[in-house]
């Protein structure tokens, strides 16, 4: 599929629709489509890379499981990374003592639960919404 829209850049505002990405109400791009769909101004789809740092976990099977189900959309986690909203993660199922060899690459982290140990969460954990 050819791409030819020259206004179409993810630092400025979204002059058109040309397939390849998400748009919020306000008409920017939303970087949530995967990397082989965004494309620079020329169309070349090539070099992008989310902003964001990312992180490798841990991961045990019965959960690893329920994730890669889309079940379960969370994580509860030691905070001890510095996780942001938009950050992506990588889960690698572990059996409790060596990797399997699958995983679920890239899971864009879009909330984080901090700070409430009224509601039960102790002090030093957050709750990652992907």
């Amino acid at each position: 599929m050819a791409h030819d829209n020259k206004d179409c850049k993810s630092c400025k505002r979204y002059q058109g629709d040309c397939g390849y990405h998400v748009m919020d109400s306000d008409g920017h791009i939303v970087w949530d489509v995967p990397r082989e769909g965004a494309c620079d101004k020329y169309g070349d789809c090539s070099f992008f890379e989310e902003p964001g740092d990312t992180h490798i976990l841990k991961c045990l099977p019965l959960y690893f499981n329920e994730v890669k189900e889309h079940r379960k959309r969370f994580e509860l986690r030691k905070d001890d990374r510095d996780y942001k909203v938009g950050d992506k993660i990588i889960l690698k199922e572990w059996d409790g003592e060596e990797y399997t060899g699958r995983e679920i690459p890239k899971i864009k982290i879009q909330y984080i639960l901090r700070d409430c140990p009224e509601y039960g969460l102790k002090e030093g954990y957050c709750i990652l919404g992907f």
